[in-house]
């Protein structure tokens, strides 16, 4: 299955990431519905990506700067139950990974649920601090380093 990451810049597409979110995060993991659409949603300087095939939208993730001008907070990580074991979440982070260093970001920040704090540390993420809870999960915040210099950017 040939799968497409592209960035939102769409009104039906952002309706699309926000499907797949309340699919994952309101109705598998019972998130309110008032914590999972936020504000930041609306945000102007908020970039999404989202995955798609022939079989539709499959995953997205939500981006912003945070902390400092050198700090891209990626956010809502989610791929459909029907997708899962695709790739298709590796697939998001190194796009999002792209992005941020096309626009000058230094370093990656997110908030890891438990049970997936061990694929984000196989794409190069590490903890930060002791576990907290968010949303009646349990999650690790983590980051990742981006060389400032990468000859990546030119291929």
């Amino acid at each position: 299955m040939q799968v497409v990451i592209q960035e939102v810049n769409t009104r039906e597409a952002f309706e699309q990431t926000l499907a797949i979110r309340r699919e994952v995060f309101i109705e598998e993991q019972g998130v309110p519905e008032a914590l999972e659409i936020d504000a930041y949603d609306e945000d102007i300087s908020t970039h999404y990506l989202l995955a798609r095939s022939g079989e539709g939208a499959l995953g997205t993730l939500r981006m912003r700067s945070a902390h400092d001008a050198h700090t891209l907070k990626i956010e809502r990580v989610a791929v459909k139950k029907a997708a899962r074991g695709m790739h298709i979440g590796q697939k998001l982070m190194e796009e999002a990974e792209r992005w941020a260093r096309a626009h000058g970001y230094r370093r990656l920040y997110l908030h890891a649920q438990k049970q997936v704090v061990p694929f984000y540390e196989k794409i190069g993420f590490h903890g930060l601090g002791a576990p907290f809870i968010e949303a009646d999960i349990e999650h690790l915040a983590m980051e990742k380093w981006l060389t400032q210099y990468d000859l990546s950017l030119n291929t």
